[in-house]
């Protein structure tokens, strides 16, 4: 029987997900390993932690849930090193016992693909583990197909071709993780997209761009999928703390797509870490200005903020086009690039934009 506020866990689960524990709390550690037990983990281990330990060196592929902050004897460098070294074969669940926002951004910026709070996030765990494993899986099929050897020497054009084929295949099955986990989400992200790539034509970008522009964009708050529910679906005014939970989304969503190289994936990356940066440098997380944020991003900025503004939230009722238009022009110079926002608004003047199935 699920605990009070607890969610159930209706996800597939990937029972051979190598999944570590180092340095919780070794209550915390048995109720973890409890829980992914009877959800069907059976590759689960519990490693020793002592000090100085060298995570790049101990730990073997898969997720490894960390307990980080005070009382653990893992330090946050042992997770950056290990971030640094082996994103592509690793990913990182921080865990700690208190909701601390400076520990959790620390552990965000170590590399860290989550962070649960427990044991208060305990109705948080299955969704997160069953995120970040699909993820693994995720990074561990691109290297796979990119690594396939063939049996022939091939053209770079090929082979390029092959590549981009691989990275497609990772974002697609990323887009379905969206999908399952969150479909108002999936659905965001479809629209985002969709209007992404038509304004990337309204500025005359290439074609190649274009397609590689709306496969990015789906990706861009792959982040939100391991934001706790309770701030996703407040129905309130978020406070400070929320606030700075919710926009973690975008650091995490870089991370989660750190360890995989390629001209699509690292542009869905440059996305999800950028999407909130604003013209005039007042956005986040890094304050990023002007034209030192890619194009493709400032594209999908404007797209994301219409969509969101343009549809109802747990929070607000949606605005309407002409009002989400005003908001957009008042924004353009400030928040937005100008010229992407008059491309923007030449779309939406060709027709009513149909939102893609």
């Amino acid at each position: 029987m699920r605990r009070a506020g607890e969610r159930e866990h209706r996800f597939a689960t990937h029972p051979a997900t190598n999944i570590q524990l180092i340095g919780l709390e070794p209550d915390t550690a048995v109720d973890v390993l409890n829980l992914l037990g009877q959800a069907g983990y059976w590759n689960t281990v519990l490693l020793p932690s002592t000090p100085r330990l060298d995570l790049a060196e101990e730990v073997t592929p898969g997720v490894v849930m960390v307990g980080v902050g005070a009382g653990s004897t893992v330090h946050l460098d042992a997770v950056r090193s290990l971030f640094e070294a082996r994103a592509a074969a690793v990913r990182v669940i921080a865990v700690s016992p208190y909701p601390s926002l400076r520990l959790r951004a620390a552990a965000l910026e170590a590399g860290a693909s989550a962070f649960l709070t427990l044991p208060a996030e305990r109705h948080e765990l299955l969704s997160t583990v069953h995120v970040i494993a699909e993820l693994h899986s995720a990074h561990r099929e691109l290297s796979r197909l990119k690594s396939f050897p063939l049996s022939t020497p091939v053209d770079p054009a090929v082979a390029a071709d092959r590549s981009a084929h691989a990275e497609t295949t990772m974002l697609h099955r990323l887009m379905k993780l969206i999908d399952k986990v969150d479909g108002g989400l999936g659905k965001h992200s479809r629209r985002v997209a969709h209007l992404a790539a038509r304004t990337a034509a309204a500025m005359d970008l290439p074609w190649s761009s274009r397609s590689a522009l709306q496969a990015a964009a789906r990706a861009h708050d792959l982040g939100k999928l391991v934001i706790p529910r309770s701030v996703i679906n407040a129905t309130g005014k978020l406070g400070y703390g929320d606030i700075a939970v919710m926009r973690s989304h975008a650091r995490i969503g870089a991370n989660m797509l750190t360890g995989a190289e390629g001209r699509l994936v690292c542009l869905a990356r440059e996305v999800a870490a950028s999407h909130h940066e604003w013209w005039d440098g007042g956005g986040y997380p890094r304050g990023l200005k002007g034209e030192e944020i890619p194009l493709e991003v400032r594209v999908v900025s404007v797209a994301d903020a219409y969509d969101a503004m343009t549809n109802q939230r747990t929070y607000r009722e949606a605005l309407t086009r002409g009002e989400a238009r005003k908001e957009l022009d008042r924004g353009a110079g400030t928040q937005f690039d100008p010229e992407v926002v008059a491309a923007f608004s030449r779309v939406l003047d060709e027709e009513v934009v149909v939102e893609p199935s």
